[in-house]
């Protein structure tokens, strides 16, 4: 599948609840345990390519195409309760109560937040809620990488980001329930060390 139709199947599936916010924010399935406006999936707009045109000036480098292709479905994603975040770009900044919800800045975090160790074939696309590691798309290989929050070692990667996109989707609907509930929350959600997953 392509990363059009693995969203397409994380958006269409029969939650509980829904609700589409002003800016065409998409919530999917509340879980009012977490907080008033906690939500199990929260997908961000998708971005036109001028905008993705206008983010790749603002940080002086090129958004890999398949990232660029991701973008173009969705400006960033907050899945599994926040277990699972992709960046996108912020449109606008807002803190006031009741503003829109805007993604994790993906420039943000390849310019101030990114380590001067990291080589710059890695391009930061993403993170995990339960240790803070990071996800990296290899400019060079195409290969998608979690590393561990320091960025001095991969946990593990894979071959692609459908691929990726398929293989923790998968994973991370058995740490929850139907409702989105955190079925065990000493079961770490992050993915396991080493565990190389070519598809």
């Amino acid at each position: 599948m392509n990363i059009t139709q693995i969203l397409a199947q994380i958006i269409n599936a029969p939650y509980k609840d829904r609700r589409t916010e002003s800016n065409g924010v998409i919530l999917l399935c509340s879980v009012p345990e977490r907080g008033s406006e906690a939500w199990y999936h929260v997908v961000h707009p998708p971005l036109q390519n001028t905008e993705i045109d206008s983010l790749e000036r603002e940080m002086g480098m090129l958004v890999p195409s398949q990232y660029r292709e991701l973008l173009l479905v969705a400006n960033g994603l907050n899945l599994f309760s926040n277990h699972l975040s992709f960046y996108g770009q912020r449109l606008r900044i807002d803190r006031s109560p009741g503003a829109p919800r805007v993604p994790h800045s993906v420039a943000y975090s390849n310019t101030f937040e990114r380590p001067n160790h990291l080589s710059q074939s890695k391009f930061i696309i993403g993170g995990y809620f339960w240790d803070g590691s990071r996800i990296c798309l290899d400019r060079i290989t195409e290969r998608v990488e979690c590393w561990y929050p320091d960025f001095r070692k991969i946990r593990t990667s894979w071959a692609s980001l459908e691929t990726m996109l398929s293989a923790e989707i998968s994973r991370l609907q058995s740490h929850f329930d139907e409702n989105g509930h955190w079925i065990s929350q000493e079961r770490p959600t992050a993915p396991d060390d080493d565990s190389e997953l070519d598809g």
